[in-house]
């Protein structure tokens, strides 16, 4: 474990240029609280260039899977973060909004953790419901 609260995951197959605003939305988060993997599925544009430009700051692997869940399980084993967020290519984090969650979540770990989806094209808050036992849950 690293001491990382979070392991941000994005799997990917040829998303382009949009991918290069989600690297920068999560790399501009306080750098303490997280992990970055991206899992590349053998993309055939540009976007290997674009991952290979922020190679410091990011996990990454690139190889074909079968399918993004077989993506996002490679993340996940990857993963050393206390929790997953699965973070779409072309999706963007807010501004603080890693350490903004960090502070609510309490000290006793969750099974699961969800929250609503701000809407840019839309500009409105998408309010979403979970029909689980939420009784853990914030």
């Amino acid at each position: 474990m690293n001491g990382k609260r979070f392991s941000i995951i994005t799997p990917t197959l040829n998303p382009g240029p949009k991918l290069e605003e989600t690297i920068n939305s999560v790399l501009a988060q306080k750098k303490d609280l997280f992990e970055y993997i991206i899992i590349d599925g053998a993309s055939t544009d540009e976007t290997l260039n674009i991952i290979k430009r922020y190679a410091g700051h990011i996990d990454w692997l690139s190889e074909s899977d079968e399918n993004v869940y077989e993506a996002m399980n490679k993340g996940i084993e990857m993963a050393s973060g206390d929790y997953l967020y699965f973070l779409g290519a072309g999706d963007l984090l807010r501004k603080d909004v890693l350490e903004k969650i960090g502070k609510i979540i309490p000290a006793k770990r969750m099974i699961f953790l969800y929250g609503n989806v701000y809407h840019m094209v839309d500009k409105r808050e998408h309010w979403g419901t979970f029909d689980g036992d939420v009784k853990d849950c914030v």
